[in-house]
């Protein structure tokens, strides 16, 4: 059985663009429209809303979905792991 590891903050899954969905209660200032899509805007290529002082999300009670349904460990999140130091 393979271990699933803790979140190590490493802040990987923030550099995904993250496409927003209609439910999302996301603060207007940290989207942007693009060909009639709203996405979370970026900064240094991270989501704007990642703290990298913290190593964690400024806004998480009002992360979008996407975000939410993010799982640690899951193969998406495996891949994001290939190139961690």
């Amino acid at each position: 059985m393979t271990r699933i590891p803790d979140c190590i903050g490493c802040g990987k899954c923030c550099t995904k663009y993250v496409v927003l969905d209609s439910s999302d209660k996301v603060p207007n200032k940290f989207v942007e429209s693009v060909d009639g899509l709203q996405y979370m805007r970026r900064r240094d290529g991270y989501c704007i809303a990642f703290n990298r002082r913290t190593r964690s999300c400024s806004i998480y009670e009002q992360r979008p979905l996407v975000c939410i349904l993010f799982e640690r460990g899951s193969p998406e999140c495996m891949d994001t792991l290939v190139d961690v130091p």
